[in-house]
Order: structure tokens, then sequence, then C-alpha cells
């Protein structure tokens, strides 16, 4: 019983007159709290003998009589956690009844399934947080679904049943608030199936009647769709016999029509199901499965090149290899041409790749590395760990530039410098953001400088230091040029402002730098700010303020290009530009006097910020 009852039942207790046919132990009950009444416990049972249990247990029903045993083998290391019957139901019960409040808000149009971002947008439902919800309830049914094995055949259908009325609220919605999809938790998958498989898997035929009904329930609950992770992990997570009866029994239905495309899809999880069993009990089947697959996912090549390994058979394992690559590739790419690891980085083909590496593709990476090296061709497998070194994680400036000064001068050496080239712009581009409509080069920017600076030693701090200070006396005079590298010229103040003083010279500037940065490539901007305090930047201060104050007025964006009318940001770059220089504060303000009049916003904005 938790604190919140506990708490009730001692406020009853003050309140209510006491019953005098009231027994004893209800009125202990009422009257302790439930660590008093564990203490009283402890202290009545510690000196009972096997004798005086005996008589104890006689007086109670015989639930209570195999929870007393239970408790009292003498070794309570090896005690299982368990309860009566009536208290199993009791928390079955109370579950369900959770259940039912998260159930109930379904089809209410302003309930808490409903998800509107803005007043002027149609409200849809929000599967996501009625999945949260009900896994939620979920995390406390699914470990009493193995202590009420009487409702396994007393009501053997009601997950399904429960299932099905999820639907029918969801279909409550009216047609405009969308198509009702939903993904259940995994969770609440879990418990579903776990349902199926205590009522049906023990009955003769039994497995197939539980296939059937789990695809049936598939289809009935039509957008509403299982968890496909958790529903893998259930059947391959079964004990071995278990997952053998699953393994014949979908030979015997694969071939029904209902089935073929559950089983054939690489993408279904039933087929991963079946895959992963024909791993365990049909070797030969499970690889002819996956070279079947492999054009459609690219991760059924990876058993079969471990295989191919293992039989020494290299040559076959390279195919493989490739056809793997192109598999990965070309859905990413939405195109057939090769990846040549010579070429291009692995990580511009992955155009969607997540910011933590796939160990899979680490695997695979690894794989093609160690079979060019043993099949004699040492400079691909140079390449291939470059790749490998710059996949696993790209922002690992000083890892990285280590590998290229080392396979700069080697036999990969050009190679290698085609394959630097094009790291350094995926630098550039996560410093500022594509570039291509600027007309600017990616390999022509001061964070391509900063890292050939920190890599040739043969150029070093100087030669880095003297091409920005041209660059940046470049743009003084041409505020066409400096408009196009706007975004450049915010990048360095930014990150000058963490290693030089800047920041106490032009706090304003410098804060709006930072604020600018460019969202998701933190990594890369702390890379640069190591590199630009190793190189020792301070010198480049005097002329990047010089050039931002000769352009100040083309730093502040223009009004006329505003989103929704909303002018706080011009207002807080014109007040930096003040503090660069008051002149072309002012000079701004008197042409927007002429050109921007009718904007009432941008004058407010400016006097909110002081300008006016």
């Amino acid at each position: 019983m938790d604190k919140k009852a506990s708490s009730s039942r001692e406020k009853g207790s003050f309140m209510k007159k006491r019953d005098p046919r009231e027994s004893l132990g209800a009125r202990l009950l009422r009257a302790l709290t439930d660590e008093e009444l564990a203490a009283l416990l402890d202290a009545l049972f510690e000196p009972l003998d096997a004798k005086g249990l005996a008589t104890l247990a006689s007086r109670v029903d015989s639930g209570t009589t195999a929870i007393l045993a239970g408790f009292h083998d003498g070794n309570s290391k090896k005690q299982k956690p368990i309860a009566t019957r009536a208290k199993c139901e009791r928390e079955w019960e109370s579950a369900w009844e959770r259940w039912g409040e998260v159930i109930a808000e379904l089809g209410e149009e302003e309930g808490r399934y409903v998800d509107q971002e803005n007043h002027w947008e149609a409200p849809c439902f929000s599967g996501d947080v009625f999945a949260e919800s009900l896994d939620e309830v979920a995390k406390d049914i699914l470990p009493l679904i193995d202590r009420v094995p009487w409702l396994w055949t007393e009501e053997k259908d009601l997950f399904r049943d429960a299932l099905l009325e999820i639907k029918e609220g969801v279909d409550s919605y009216p047609e405009w608030m969308g198509e009702g999809e939903c993904d259940l938790g995994p969770v609440m998958t879990t418990c579903f199936l776990k349902w199926e498989w205590c009522a049906r898997s023990a009955k003769e035929n039994g497995i197939l009647e539980l296939l059937e009904r789990i695809r049936g329930t598939e289809d009935a609950l039509m957008a509403i769709s299982f968890d496909n992770e958790a529903f893998v992990e259930f059947f391959t997570s079964l004990p071995r016999g278990s997952q053998r009866e699953i393994h014949d029994a979908m030979r015997k239905i694969g071939a029904a029509a209902q089935w073929q495309n559950r089983l054939s899809s690489s993408h279904s999880k039933w087929h991963r199901v079946q895959n992963t069993l024909l791993a365990h009990f049909d070797i030969k089947g499970y690889l002819e499965d996956c070279m079947v697959q492999l054009d459609n996912e690219w991760s059924y090549g990876l058993p079969l090149i471990e295989h191919l390994v293992k039989k020494h058979d290299l040559a076959s394992a390279d195919e493989v290899v490739k056809k793997t690559f192109a598999s990965l590739l070309r859905f990413e790419y939405q195109d057939d041409k090769a990846w040549v690891p010579e070429e291009e980085l692995i990580l511009e083909r992955l155009r969607y790749h997540s910011p933590s590496p796939d160990a899979r593709i680490m695997k695979l990476l690894a794989s093609a590395t160690a079979i060019a090296r043993e099949r004699g061709n040492a400079d691909r497998a140079a390449v291939l760990d470059l790749q490998k070194l710059m996949y696993r994680d790209a922002y690992r400036w000083d890892d990285i530039s280590g590998a290229f000064r080392k396979f700069l001068v080697s036999s990969i050496g050009k190679p290698a410098r085609i394959l630097l080239s094009r790291w350094e712009n995926m630098m550039a581009e996560s410093s500022f953001g594509p570039l291509d409509g600027e007309g600017i080069d990616l390999d022509d920017t001061w964070v391509s400088w900063l890292i050939e600076a920190g890599i040739d030693e043969a150029k070093g701090r100087e030669w880095f230091q003297t091409k920005v200070v041209q660059w940046l006396a470049l743009l003084e005079g041409n505020s066409k040029r400096f408009k196009k590298s706007r975004s450049q010229i915010i990048a360095l103040a930014g990150d000058l402002s963490y290693v030089t003083s800047i920041k106490t010279s032009h706090p304003r500037f410098a804060n709006l730098a930072r604020s600018e940065e460019v969202q998701g490539f933190k990594r890369c901007a702390s890379a640069r700010r190591a590199w630009l305090k190793k190189i020792g930047a301070r010198s480049i201060v005097l002329p990047l303020i010089a050039c931002v104050k000769w352009n100040a007025r083309s730093l502040v964006p223009d009004p006329e290009h505003a989103h929704g009318s909303r002018y706080e940001e011009h207002a807080q770059w014109l007040r930096a530009v003040k503090e660069i220089d008051p002149d072309a504060c002012r000079k701004v303000m008197d042409r927007w006097r002429i050109q921007h009049k009718r904007r009432r916003n941008l004058w407010d904005a400016l006097k909110r910020a002081g300008l006016t």
C-alpha cells in the first residue's frame, strides 16, 4: 500500500468511531502506518517455529497459507516476490482503471491528445503523446501478466479488444483532424504480444493461431501500428524451443497470400523476425535470404561479409562489400553512382546521418579495410582508415589532422589531398551554412585556411594570419563582397570572442555574433576556437574591427526582408553598429527614415532598443 493510502487510513482511524465488533486486525490496519504494521508483523513472526507457523496457517485461507510458507523457507535470498490471488487481482484492476482513464480522453477535440501549434492551424490527433501515456500504464501492467494466469483463458481476447477500443476512439476524431495514425510504444507492444503468447502458445497448433491472431489484429488496427523494435525483440528473446516453433510455423504460412509481403519485404518487422530465426535454425537459408534482401536493405550485407571472411573467400567478400556500400548509399544519394573512397567522403553521401556514428557502418568500414589489406591493397586500406576516422567523428580536428599529416606524404598523397579538401569544405559549411549561392568557394574560407595552417607546418600561424588580414583588407573597400562574406565575419567574430578580448571591447557585437552561430554544429565551433587559440588569433582582432567598422551599414539586416514584421534582430544589430561606429548608425537610421518610414513595428523595436 502506498503512502497516500496509508495516510488516508491513519486519518480515517481518528475520524471514525470504533465499532466494538470490529476485529483486532481491522483496528490495527486503521490505527497503524504501513511501516508500523510491518514492524509489528516482524516482531510477531520472529519467535515462531515450524509448529507455531503451522498453527497460524490453519487459521487463514489457503492463499495466505501459501504466502506464509514461501516467506518462511529459511533462505530469504532465494525467495521470489509472491502475492495472493486477491492481491494480484486488486493491482491488476487498479492498473486497468488507469488504462481506462487514458482511453477516456480519446475523441475529445480539445483533449490532451490533440495538438495545435498555432491558432491558425487545424488541430490534429497527437499519436505520440497518446502512446507515451499508454506506455506509462503498460509499465505497471506488463509485470503483472505472469501473476494472473487464470485470466489467460478467462479473458484471452483482453488486449486485442482493448486495442480495438483504442482504434474506435481514434476514429471518433473528425476527418479534418487527420488520418489518426499512432505508433504504439514498446511496452504496450510487448504487453499485447505477451498476453497473446500466454493465452495461445501452449495449445495444439497454438503457434499458428497466435501468428494469425497477431496478423489479423494488425489488419484491424490499420493506422495504429506496433513498435517494430519491441516486436522483433519479443520473438527473438523467447526460449530456443519456442523460437524453433515460430520458425517452423513461418515456413508453413510463408506461401499464403496474406503473408507473402510481410515475410518477403526487407523492411517488415515480420521478415526481421524470420531472418533472425533463420540465422539460428537454417544458416544456408539465412545467407540466401540476406543476399536476396541486400539491394533493398544494406545491413543484410554484414553477415554475408562475415561469413565469406571466415571461409577465407576474400574475393567474394570484396564483391559483397561493394554491393553493400552501393545499397547503403544509393537511397541516400538517389543515384546509382558508385562510391569511390579515394574521391568522396562517405559522410557526404550519408546526407542524413546521425550525429553519433552507426555501429553497423563502422563495422562495414572496418571489414572493408581489413579485406583490402588482406588482399594486398594497402593504399585502399589506408584510404578507408581515413574514411572511418572522419565518419566516426568529423569534428575531432586534432586526430584527423594528424592522420592527414601522415598520409599527405605517403603513397596515397593524391587521394589524401582530395579528401582533405572535401573535409575542409564540410567544416566550412558546418561553420557558415551553405555558401554556394553567394559565389564563394568553400575551400577559400578562413576555416579552410585555419585547417591548412594547422596541418601544413610550412604554413603555420604567420601564413594564416597574413591570409586573414589580406582578406579583411579586401572586404574593407567592397561592401558587396562584405555582404556575401557576412556569415564568415560573424562566425570569426563569435569565435574570437571566446579566445581574445573582443568581448570586452565590443560586447554587443560579440554577443550578437555568438547568437548567430550555426545551430547543430557546436562541436565544430569548439574545434575552431581551440585551433584559433593555438594559432594565436589575437593579431587579427584589430583588422577585423576595422573591416566591420568600414562596412558597419552592411552588417545590419535589411528590414525589407524581415519575417512577420518582426524587427528585434535589426534593432539589436543597429545597437552593435552604434557601439562600433556611432556615425554609421546615424546614417543607417537616416536612410531608414526615408525608405521604411511606414514600418511602425520597426520604429517601435528601435525605440525599445533605445535608438530613437
